[in-house]
Formats: C-alpha cells, sequence, structure tokens
C-alpha cells in the first residue's frame, strides 16, 4: 500500500532529460515506484496533478535569513535551503560577545536545538568563516597568526564532523576584507578534504569585478574545493560590459584546469544591498568605527566627495529602504532626503552614513537584464526557483538536479527510485502542491502540515 499516489501528470525528473508521463507510488518518504500500472485503490491518498508538471521540490543554497518555519519557502515549492551564507552562521558561539540568547555552543548542540523545532524544510547549515574567526580569536582586524590559523581550523574541522555542509565567506563585508586569499585556500583545503562546499560572496561586485573573479579561480586551483559563487552579478550600468567577461573566466578555468566553480543568481534587476557598499573598500574596512573615523578625517572627506561625484549617475535615484520607524528616509531616494537637508547629493550621502553608519540599505534597478539572462545560460549558474527564459527540463535542473550536485546530496534533487519524496505539483502560473519527506505540506493554497523537514547531512 503506498501512502500517496500522484497521478495524470508530466514528470520532469530534474536530471535536464526530457519528461515523460508517469504516476508516482510514495511510501515511508521515498519513492517507490515510477509507472503507471499503479491503481486508485493501492493508495491511501490520491493526488490528481493533470496537467500539472511533477517535480523534484526545489533547493534553495542561498538562504541568508533562515526561519525553521518559514511557510514561504514552501508555498513557492523549496523543499531544501542551506543557510549560514556570507561568512556568518548560527555556530560555532563559544565567545557569545553579542549576548544572544542562545542554549547551543558547538554546531552539533545547533543542530539537536533545530531539530527539536520541527522543521518546515529540509535544511542545515554551512559554517560561517567570520564566525570561526570571531569564536577563536575575537574581532581581530589582520590577517590570522599561524597559531591562530591552527585554531580557526581546528573549529572549523569540529564543526564540518558535527555535520557542518562546507564553510562560506561574505568578502563584500568590511569586516572580512581583511581575510586574504592564504587564509581561505587554507579553509578550503580542508573543507576539500571532507568533500564538502565552499560558499563565496564576491569581495567587488562593481569595476573591479574580475579581479574578484580571478581570486576565486586561484583559490579553486590551488584548494581543489567546490566553489559556489553567492548572487553573482555585476553592479552599475557603467560596468555591466564586464559581466560576459567574468562568465567567461569561470568558464575557462572550469574547462582548462579542471575546477569546480558554481553560481548562483537571481534573476532580478532590482537589488537591495547596504549603502556604504557604494563607496571604495578602504574607506570602511575594519572595526564597526572605522567608517566613522575616516568620514571625520578632512583629508578623506574632500577626496571621497570628489569619488562621489563622479559615480553620482550610480546612487541618486536608488531608494531607501528601511525599517518603518525611520520615516525621515524610508521610501526616499537619496536626490529626496538631499533637498530636506539643504544639502547637495554628496555631502547628503557622508552625513546619512555618519549618522547610521552600516545600517541604511538601498534599492535600485542596477543589475543587467541582459546579464541575468546570459548567467542563466551558463552550465554552471543555479536558481532556486525554475526560471521561465530557459526550457521547462534545463530551468528545473538548476533548481533541482544541479544544486543536489553540487551539495553532494545523493538522496534528493532527481525523481528516482529510493530517492526522497520531495516533490513539487505546479504549472507556470502557480504551484499546486509541496511535498516534503513524503507528506504532502501545501495543497490549493493552504498549508497543511510544517512539521515535515529534517536535517541535511551530506
Amino acid at each position: 500500500m503506498y501512502d500517496i499516489l500522484i497521478k495524470n501528470g508530466t514528470i520532469f525528473d530534474g536530471s535536464g532529460n526530457d519528461p515523460l508521463t508517469s504516476s508516482l507510488g510514495i511510501k515511508n518518504g521515498k519513492i517507490s515506484k515510477i509507472g503507471n500500472d499503479i491503481s486508485d485503490k493501492e493508495a491511501r491518498e490520491i493526488v490528481d496533478a493533470t496537467g500539472k508538471y511533477i517535480t523534484p521540490g526545489f533547493i534553495n543554497l542561498n538562504n541568508d535569513g533562515f526561519d525553521p518555519h518559514d511557510q514561504g519557502l514552501v508555498n513557492r515549492g523549496i523543499t531544501t535551503t542551506v543557510f549560514g551564507n556570507y561568512g556568518t552562521s548560527q555556530a560555532p558561539i563559544i565567545k557569545n560577545q553579542s549576548n544572544q540568547n542562545i542554549s547551543w555552543n558547538y554546531l552539533d548542540e545547533y543542530l539537536n536545538y533545530l531539530t527539536q523545532q520541527k522543521l518546515a524544510v529540509n535544511t542545515n547549515t554551512l559554517v560561517g568563516w567570520k564566525t570561526i574567526r570571531e569564536n577563536t580569536v575575537g574581532s581581530v582586524f589582520r590577517p590570522l597568526t599561524e597559531k591562530e590559523m591552527e585554531s580557526c581550523l581546528y573549529l572549523l574541522k569540529e564543526s564540518l564532523n558535527q555535520g557542518g555542509l562546507g564553510v562560506s565567506f561574505g568578502l563584500s563585508y568590511p569586516e572580512q576584507k581583511v581575510i586574504g586569499l592564504k587564509e581561505m585556500i587554507e579553509a578550503s583545503k580542508l573543507v576539500k578534504k571532507y568533500n564538502k562546499l565552499v560558499t563565496i560572496q564576491l569581495r567587488n561586485e562593481f569595476e573591479n569585478i574580475l579581479e574578484s573573479i580571478d581570486e576565486i579561480i586561484e583559490l579553486a586551483k590551488q584548494s581543489q574545493a567546490k566553489i559556489l559563487i553567492i548572487n553573482l552579478k555585476c553592479l552599475s550600468q557603467e560596468n555591466w560590459s564586464l559581466f560576459p567577461k567574468a562568465l567567461n573566466l569561470i568558464k575557462e578555468a572550469n574547462e582548462n584546469f579542471h575546477t569546480n566553480i558554481y553560481f548562483d543568481i537571481n534573476p532580478q534587476e532590482l537589488v537591495t544591498l547596504p549603502l556604504h557598499l557604494l563607496l571604495p573598500d578602504w574607506l570602511s574596512i575594519g572595526d564597526e568605527y572605522a567608517l566613522r573615523r575616516n568620514l571625520e578625517d578632512k583629508t578623506i572627506h574632500k577626496n571621497i566627495l570628489k569619488i562621489l561625484k563622479e559615480k553620482r549617475g550610480l546612487y541618486e535615484n536608488l531608494v531607501f529602504c528601511l525599517p518603518s520607524y525611520d520615516y525621515m528616509f524610508d521610501g526616499k531616494t537619496l536626490k529626496e532626503v538631499s533637498k530636506k537637508f539643504g544639502l547637495n547629493i554628496e555631502e547628503t550621502l557622508i552625513k546619512i552614513l555618519f549618522l547610521k553608519s552600516k545600517e541604511l540599505l538601498v534599492q535600485g534597478n542596477l543589475v543587467s537584464q541582459d546579464n541575468i539572462l546570459l548567467a542563466l545560460k551558463s552550465p554552471y549558474s543555479i536558481t532556486s526557483i525554475p526560471q521561465i527564459h530557459l526550457s521547462i527540463p534545463d530551468a528545473i535542473y538548476k533548481s533541482t538536479g544541479l544544486p543536489a550536485k553540487i551539495l553532494n546530496l545523493t538522496n534528493k534533487g532527481l525523481i528516482k527510485l529510493n530517492y526522497d519524496a520531495d516533490l513539487v505539483i505546479w504549472d507556470q502560473k502557480q504551484i499546486q502542491s509541496t511535498i516534503i519527506n513524503g507528506k504532502i505540506s501545501f495543497n490549493k493554497n493552504i498549508n497543511l502540515n510544517l512539521n515535515h523537514g529534517s536535517i541535511l547531512s551530506n
């Protein structure tokens, strides 16, 4: 007796192959049978997928704000998600510098805590290298000594042994720019020994994007680790012509040097980013007070005004997106705010950054649609949701089979006998049903149960 029979749908198995018309029998959380010879009487529950696709559940490797009860993931067909990107993770937390109210120190204790939360989706975390650094040597803004590096690698090793999926770096963040190539190579070599994943946000997504890609290629060559660039993009119109060159660098490295570099794409022209990222890197590198110290320096202040004027087209029409209580800026462009301050745009930008430092977020159409389409067609790109710009088999592969391969998940990402029954029934208008570990979590716009997820292992 099958727990669920799915019938009358078109199956895309997540491999990129052409579809087939067949029924699926699910039993004990696994895909137990694929074929048209399953009768209704053989199943406890029947799901009619007439006119719909039946695909593996979507896999999101770039979740930067994880809520174990997030019904939004389930409603969008995401059955597996990975968090702990951008260099920060919820564990290990040995030195609780921010006085978080937590009940764990090490990663295995954190995973036990998550298990008790009754997860909505399958999940696990990467280990943030910034988190490793802070919990080993504190908030030091310099290269690590040999002894400090050994301590960091030991804590990373323990975290990988306890189930961590790999290590992450967020190189665009000021406090992580001190992390050099040598440091990343040592950490990535360790991750390679465990056959796990390294995820990286580029050091620069503006005019220096090619140098940032070169750094990733050198890391991949020396460590031989599998690398996923998180949210690859090239920001600001004057830099868009660099993006095809960046894609070509990745292609040539993978083909000529046998590196394993992949990248995640967010197919949106609208980008949200911290305002301070529009400034030169050196202005905010260091501790949390570095930006203010530099802005107070008269010589630096004069130089930065000159630099900002040359880039006015980049930021003058960006819209602030802040917590609703910050009525002074929220929803307004920098040009509008400057009129209220009675200052020119550059002086206004500096004043706001001095007042708010690194809290400010802005939005704008900073990414080229043509570049998005080019990236989607790359064999090395993945997305969390299938994209209509691709053929249906390819679009589904980039959200299921390929991310599962990148993460070394041997029982997810494909519709295959004995694989986990993480499935989505959908068409290009809406999700009909989401099934996680053989149980229906979402069906016809109703959340039935959000407790079917489990902790991933790779």
